[in-house]
């Protein structure tokens, strides 16, 4: 086990909310090693090479030289797409998971996690609806399996089906002050309030943050539209997308963190990833006890370190005056220079 023993400062994770950092301190970070494809099963190292980024990796990309460009283009082949349609779709994600599906519309979107009957979280995800009594589940690719496996347990008596659309459909992702104009002039129309969506013929826009957007795009059409708007903007990767993800205070659950936290432990209640009116899903007397008892521990929070190494995913975080107590983990980590910017789920204190 490798120690990084450097000064970890904490901020608040959650820009929108104000009230609710309850602790400051030092903290050092215990980072198993191993590298970070290790925590990649091979069937999914195998989907992240799907026919449209495939066919991205073999473009020559032409991007902005303008001074004035602002606005950052990511290929996002992390992230997955499930898509659960049929008559009884609503119904039955409405007694599985956390948000409240049904109170969704074509243009709303909405964080959201299928728990356990313990409450412990087997995904997170955001919401939104698709074609023809469809929801869609967006998600990291690395949880995609174990979620749709834990979905497929209860969908069996459901006149719905549920399937990956992994390489029907690509992720893009815009992050910068110019994204919603650089999207209005390709697409005639963006989003513009957060967790607003805007369907049109080629997918879906969903707008997840102030200046952040994730594009769901036609496999058949996205190197098209990639083109157009690289033309627009400057070079992203995945770390940038994380790194934007950490300032807005969104959290994943990723494979390392499976089967671990319940929904108020990473923030979900307040950024409306939770509905405590919607009715019973599976989880929700955990989830409800701890809301109106106040029995939950822990919350997330933003910190940074100086560190040249890579700090993955689940690595366990402790007090610097007592490396054996554990006070919580990492849920996702980004480099910016020589920094590393994380989202921790913490114990209070």
């Amino acid at each position: 086990m490798l120690v990084c023993g450097r000064n970890y400062k904490l901020k608040p994770a959650a820009t929108a909310v104000a009230n609710w950092l309850k602790m400051d301190g030092i903290f050092i970070i215990h980072i198993p090693y191993r590298p970070p494809q290790a925590l990649v099963p091979k069937s999914i190292k195998r989907e992240f090479m799907s026919d449209w980024q495939s066919a991205l990796r073999s473009e020559s990309n032409h991007w902005s030289e303008s001074p004035d460009a602002d606005t950052q283009l990511c290929a996002l082949g992390e992230q997955s797409l499930l898509s659960v349609k049929g008559p009884d779709a609503v119904k039955f994600l409405q007694g599985q998971v956390t948000c409240d599906i049904a109170a969704l519309s074509e243009t709303d979107s909405t964080l959201g996690a299928h728990c356990t009957h313990q409450g412990r979280m087997v995904s997170g995800f955001r919401a939104f609806l698709g074609n023809n009594e469809e929801v869609l589940l967006s998600l990291p690719s690395d949880i995609r399996e174990p979620a749709q496996a834990a979905l497929a347990k209860y969908i069996v008596f459901s006149k719905a089906d549920l399937s990956a659309l992994d390489r029907e459909y690509g992720c893009l992702g815009l992050i910068g002050p110019s994204a919603r104009t650089v999207l209005k002039e390709l697409f005639g129309n963006a989003p513009e309030t957060v967790n607003s969506v805007l369907a049109f013929n080629d997918g879906w826009m969903i707008c997840i943050a102030p200046e952040q957007y994730e594009c769901w795009l036609d496999g058949a059409q996205i190197v098209k539209h990639w083109q157009a708007l690289s033309a627009h903007c400057l070079p992203g990767d995945t770390n940038d997308w994380h790194l934007a993800s950490i300032r807005t205070g969104i959290p994943a659950i990723h494979e390392s963190t499976l089967d671990t936290f319940i929904p108020q432990m990473l923030n979900l209640e307040l950024i409306g990833g939770v509905s405590f009116t919607k009715g019973c899903y599976t989880g929700q007397e955990i989830v409800a006890r701890t809301h109106y008892l106040g029995q939950n521990k822990r919350a997330m929070y933003r910190a940074s370190c100086t560190t040249k190494g890579i700090i993955n995913k689940g690595c366990s975080v402790s007090d610097l005056d007592n490396q054996e107590a554990e006070l919580g983990a990492v849920i996702l980590s980004a480099k910016q220079d020589n920094n590393t910017q994380l989202l921790l789920v913490l114990k209070d204190q």
